[in-house]
């Protein structure tokens, strides 16, 4: 027997024939993300790019041209709020162009400045090291990974560190829902 292909599969296997734009291709893609780290950098100088993790055996992204960017961005920024998100935090791999950090550093670029102060930690430096420079932006709101997010609220049960987001939001990982209590509280 032969096993589906899951999506992210399929659409990997078959990228050059599913997208539409003719400079758009696999080869392409998989080039640029290897030599960019910065997940705001542009792919051709147009297109965003996210990228899985890779941990179904093969990493899948997906190629977004502006105006789904920002659509995808304001989806974004409407969860966090506005008139909160003075101060985001972003707690989790930082070094790619994952769909995390990719949207929660979006609010920092162009006109957006003005809004947002954005910080991206990355998940695998010392944890008190990131206790101690979470707690040092005071977020307002907290996007992460729900591992970090749970370190981040045990900590603070434990009165390693004081933190009063307004908004926690998971991303990335499976949220359980004992983190989803613990980080409630």
């Amino acid at each position: 027997f032969s096993q589906p292909r899951s999506n992210s599969r399929a659409l990997i296997a078959d990228f050059d024939r599913i997208c539409t734009r003719p400079e758009v291709r696999k080869a392409g893609v998989h080039a640029f993300l290897g030599g960019s780290r910065d997940p705001q950098d542009l792919f051709l100088g147009r297109y965003h790019v996210v990228h899985s993790s890779g941990t179904s055996g093969e990493v899948c992204f997906v190629v977004y041209n502006r105006r789904e960017w920002m659509h995808a961005v304001t989806n974004f920024t409407r969860v966090v709020r506005p008139g909160i998100a003075r101060r985001l935090a972003f707690v989790g791999a930082t070094n790619g162009h994952f769909a995390a950090v990719a949207l929660a550093t979006a609010p920092a670029s162009a006109i957006n400045r003005a809004l947002y102060r954005v910080r991206a930690f990355h998940v695998n430096l010392p944890t008190a090291e990131i206790l101690r420079d979470v707690e040092a932006f005071d977020p307002k709101v907290l996007v992460g990974y729900a591992g970090a997010l749970r370190i981040l609220a045990e900590a603070q049960q434990r009165g390693e560190m004081k933190l009063r987001p307004r908004v926690v939001v998971s991303s990335g990982e499976v949220l359980l829902p004992q983190d989803r209590i613990l980080l409630r509280e």
